[in-house]
């Protein structure tokens, strides 16, 4: 009976007998050891390790699940002895390589693999990676893919499949497995240090390549990246003409901020400020900086497009853009600065209720009242949006919201809450009370307009209504075509612009 260890190869897990973790605990250590002048240490080690894992997977099957210690020190064998990478390696262990070498003739047979060479491709390193597996000059086989290329048939379609179904060679042991050498610690040192030289070469080359102003690799470098500089520039001009025109629009021409496909309805910038902004000083800013900031950012949208497209280079363009900037920057917390004003108009919400009355009847029937609003105003003083009509003095909003509870004795209780938002709770305190809404209970009906008004002083600052009706037990509220119960005091419901009544069941 052996003790069995659970360990970690590269991502891959293997349980083997405990003297075998020993001796591959024993072996990666000496190779590490061994190779800690090495530059290429870490990647050897990891390379090392993979293979490992590959190898002791070839030894296992459903029915076994362990590696044994006299398979470990197969693999080890065929691997290599990590001192072999000394420098000053003491000639001692010659009598190892000979067995080496023979375990080396058995493995390169076996492990000989067909990979595509992207490191010496034209294409895609189909025909390196076949030079490579058949040992065959690589010139050689492109001519003939060539010729054959040119006398048709078969051979462009065998390439692209080559192309799709063959694998890269991405690591050093697909190298090794694609040229047919053992997969052992020598091998590996040697692999590496020719990409070491094949990456020092190609990187020399493109440097001088680079460096050299005549030489074609420069050229077609300088004339791509001076294409899309052209394009780049042409773009900031567009857009900074785009951006002009809009201004120019907003400075001169009733500039639409809003618009309602429904009706065709456009709101312009100044019944925009009317209706939102403070007052007209913060509005007057607010235009002066939306025109500071927009020709701050068109002027530099003109410039550096010229200076991209025409290779302009000067101290005074880097002062002007400086400039511009600045000026940007400017109108943009002037914008900020006015616009937190209005924001800070929605910071406090004020409410007043109003009771309407109890009432003693098994059934309240509710009449909706002035079924919309009118779609037919649309003049300069007078216009209109959906849920919306503006007048001159005025502002008609609809949509009334409706909250049930069940009444503590045997009345119905009506209560409207009007709210709006503002500065302070005394100002948004006193907007509720500035809502103007017709509602009335008679003779067991409670009539109710779907509209409400204010004042455009008080400005469109979230003013709402609420009723809320407390349903006896037992007892209902009847709507045209709906029916709310006290069982239903969870639900909620809404009069929309239309006078329709709109139920929203809520469930537990």
């Amino acid at each position: 009976m052996k003790k069995t260890i659970s360990i970690h190869l590269l991502g891959s897990n293997f349980l083997v007998e405990e003297d075998a973790y020993e001796l591959v605990k024993n072996y990666l250590d000496r190779l590490n050891d061994s190779l800690r002048n090495s530059p290429d240490r870490k990647e050897i080690c990891e390379d090392v390790e993979l293979r490992i894992a590959e190898l002791a997977t070839a030894y296992l099957s459903e029915k076994k699940q362990v590696v044994t210690f006299e398979e470990m020190s197969t693999i080890i064998n065929t691997l290599g002895q990590p001192e072999d990478f000394l420098e000053d390696e003491i000639a001692g262990e010659k009598e190892d390589k000979t067995n080496e070498k023979s375990s080396e003739k058995k493995f390169s047979k076996k492990e000989r693999r067909l990979f595509r060479d992207t490191e010496n491709s034209v294409i895609a390193g189909v025909c390196s990676g076949l030079a490579a597996y058949f040992k065959i000059d690589t010139v050689v086989l492109r001519i003939i893919f060539i010729l054959l290329g040119f006398a048709g048939g078969f051979i462009i379609p065998f390439y692209i499949i080559m192309w799709f179904i063959v694998l890269s060679a991405k690591t050093n042991i697909d190298r090794l497995q694609m040229q047919g050498k053992p997969i052992n610690l020598e091998n590996l040192k040697e692999e590496f240090q020719e990409a070491t030289y094949r990456f020092s070469k190609s990187s020399k080359k493109f440097e001088r390549e680079i460096s050299d102003k005549d030489s074609p690799l420069r050229q077609k470098i300088t004339h791509l990246s001076s294409f899309f500089t052209k394009i780049i520039g042409a773009a900031f001009l567009v857009f900074g003409s785009i951006l002009l025109i809009g201004l120019l629009t907003f400075t001169f021409v009733d500039w639409e901020v809003l618009h309602i496909e429904k009706n065709g309805f456009q709101l312009n910038f100044n019944q925009f400020c009317e209706l939102f902004i403070v007052n007209k000083s913060s509005a007057f800013y607010l235009w002066i900086g939306i025109l500071v900031a927009g020709l701050g950012i068109v002027s530099l949208m003109f410039i550096q497009g010229a200076k991209l497209i025409f290779r302009l280079e000067s101290k005074w363009i880097k002062i002007v853009k400086i400039a511009l900037f600045i000026v940007a920057f400017v109108g943009i917390g002037i914008i900020i600065l006015e616009g937190s004003q209005t924001g800070a108009d929605f910071t406090n919400r004020g409410e007043f209720e109003q009771v309407i009355g109890p009432d003693s009847t098994n059934v309240l029937t509710v009449e909706i009242l002035n079924k919309n609003i009118p779609d037919n105003i649309h003049n300069d003083e007078d216009f209109d949006f959906e849920g919306f009509q503006i007048l001159e003095n005025e502002i008609i909003q609809s949509g009334i919201s409706i909250n049930y509870a069940l009444s503590e004795d045997s009345l119905f209780h009506v209560y409207v809450e009007y709210s709006a938002f503002g500065k302070t709770n005394s100002i948004a305190n006193q907007r509720s009370k500035n809502i103007k809404h017709i509602i009335s209970l008679e003779n067991h009906h409670l009539k109710i307009s779907p509209n409400y008004s204010y004042s455009v002083k008080d400005k469109i600052r979230g003013q709402t209504v609420m009723l809320k009706i407390a349903i006896p037990a037992g007892k209902s509220v009847q709507f045209r075509n709906t029916i709310v119960r006290s069982e239903d005091i969870k639900d909620s419901g809404f009069i929309n612009r239309y006078g329709e009544y709109e139920h929203y069941v809520h469930e537990d």
